[in-house]
C-alpha cells in the first residue's frame, strides 16, 4: 500500500465494502489507541455495532458513489486528508484519512464519514 494516494485508499475501501471484504476494510483503518479504532477482537466480536456486517445502506452508498463525477482531495495538513464529493441532492460529503507516519501509508480514520 506504499505510494497509494488518499483517493486510492478511498476507492479501495469502498471496493472492499462492495465485495463484502471485512478483513481488508479492517486493515485499512488506522490503528492505535489515540485513533479510537477497536481491536480486531472488538471489531469482529460485535459486528452490528462496529460495522463488520454489510447493510443495504452500504450497497446504496456504493451505487451513489458510482454516479459521482468528481471527487476532491483536500489536505488538512501533511498527515490528514479528506475526500469530498457532492451528491445529486447537493449535499457535501467527506471521508477522512490519516497518514500512518510509521509505515508512511494513508489509512482510513475510524468512522471516516461522521
Amino acid at each position: 500500500m506504499i505510494n497509494l494516494t488518499p483517493l486510492d485508499i478511498f476507492r479501495l475501501y469502498f471496493h472492499a465494502k462492495n465485495v463484502k471484504d471485512s478483513e481488508t476494510i479492517y486493515n485499512l483503518y488506522i490503528k492505535g489507541e489515540k485513533y479510537f479504532t477497536p481491536s480486531k477482537e472488538e471489531y469482529y466480536g460485535d459486528p452490528e455495532f462496529f460495522g463488520a456486517n454489510f447493510t443495504d445502506n452500504d450497497e446504496k452508498l456504493y451505487d451513489e458513489l458510482q454516479q459521482i463525477e468528481e471527487f476532491k482531495v483536500k489536505y488538512i495538513d501533511e498527515n490528514e486528508a479528506a475526500i469530498t464529493w457532492e451528491t445529486s441532492n447537493q449535499s457535501l460529503n467527506a471521508f477522512r484519512l490519516i497518514k500512518d507516519t510509521n509505515q508512511d501509508v494513508w489509512k482510513v480514520s475510524w468512522l471516516p464519514m461522521q
